[in-house]
Formats: structure tokens, sequence, C-alpha cells
């Protein structure tokens, strides 16, 4: 009876671990639908995901969809901010890490037209081809305060 005990409480652990996880999830880009704007996410390379402490995990089609979302719900437990690294299409970076560029020539899901990249090399390569600002996340949350969205 006791060995039964133990295994139901390492099941039961390892299930509540599973379902706090901290890392994002795949965009099914052209099913999955922004929480912020209610969009389809259809654009690769601008997607977003906010994963709350507790697992929940929130998609956004841009960048500024996920600013807007955490700006309105700062007050809920927010466990990461993840953006899509432009330069791959696939690959997360913690949107506090990321570079991020703002480019009208380089048109955003929302008309922000900003992007992020993960390395200088990925940021160097669009500044040089495209021009653009460099920001970080407190600017993008700025940029978005200041746009209204």
């Amino acid at each position: 009876m006791l060995n039964n005990l133990k295994i139901f409480l390492i099941l039961v652990t390892i299930v509540l671990f599973q379902s706090c996880q901290n890392t994002p999830e795949k965009i099914d880009y052209g099913k999955d639908i922004c929480a912020e704007c209610n969009m389809g996410i259809v654009e690769r390379g601008y997607g977003a995901e906010l994963i709350s402490s507790k697992g929940k995990v929130y998609k956004f089609d841009s960048i500024e969809c996920l600013a807007n979302y955490y700006l309105k719900n700062k007050s809920k437990e927010v466990g990461s901010l993840w953006v899509t690294d432009f330069a791959s299409n696939k690959k997360f970076i913690p949107a506090v890490n990321a570079i991020y560029i703002k480019n009208d020539k380089i048109h955003s899901p929302m008309g922000l037209n900003v992007l992020a990249v993960e390395t200088i090399k990925e940021k160097d390569s669009i500044i040089d081809n495209y021009g653009g600002k460099v920001l970080n996340w407190k600017d993008i949350l700025k940029l978005v305060t200041a746009d209204g969205s």
C-alpha cells in the first residue's frame, strides 16, 4: 500500500511540473489566435508568447501585441516573455534579451514595424541592409505606450 502511494505521489509531481512549463510552445501558424488582438497568427518571424507563472501559454502575432498584453496584465503573475528570432523564424528568445529593430521597410503584422533578433551579427546585417533603429525591451514598452495601441 505504501509503495502504491509513493508511485502515485511521484506521478502527480511529474504531471504538476510538466504543467508549469516555462518554455515556449511551437506556434501553429494559420491556426493559433493572438491573445491580444484575436487575429490569426500567420506571419513567421513575428510571433511571441507570454507564459504565466502557472504555465499557461498566451500566443501573439507580433511583438507589439505581446507588449500591449503585458502592459495591460502586469498584475497577473508573468513567468516569462518570449519573441521569435526574425532571422531564424523559428527560435524563441527571452524578450528581455532580444535585440529589437524598428524599421518601416520591414512591416510587422500590427504596423509598428518591430522585429527581434538574438545576435549582434543578425542585427548588424539587418541594419546594414535596411537601416532602422535599435531598441531594447524597455524601449518597446515605451513605444507601444506612446503609440496608444
